[in-house]
């Protein structure tokens, strides 16, 4: 039976990096948004084009320190690969207002 696995955190933790390695180390196809975002409507923050119904998931938490989620994009943000968009300190500082880690019955 198919399992969608679905990787959350902030920005930088290295939620790409796990999901190449799921990729080529399970059956599995990498469905990532950022990749497509920009192309479909321009640019990756739309969350009504996000959405998804009726799937079953695995859910993987990426909990990494603020100072490993800055020297990361900070590397990220350098190689300017194509289909990512750039994170600045300052909107990391907001996103982490926003962002509310997953409890431990999302796990289930």
């Amino acid at each position: 039976m198919p399992t969608p696995h679905l990787i959350c955190g902030l920005p930088g933790p290295g939620k790409t990096t796990l999901a190449r390695q799921l990729e080529r180390h399970l059956p599995a196809l990498r469905l990532t948004p950022d990749e497509w975002m920009a192309r479909i409507v321009g640019e990756g923050y739309d969350e009504a084009k996000r959405a998804a119904l009726g799937a079953g998931t695995k859910l993987h938490f990426l909990d990494v320190s603020r100072e490993e989620l800055l020297r990361r994009l900070a590397l990220r943000n350098r190689s300017a690969e194509p289909d990512t968009f750039p994170v600045t300190e300052a909107q990391l500082d907001l996103y982490s207002i926003w962002f509310e880690p997953p409890s431990p019955h999302e796990f289930e």
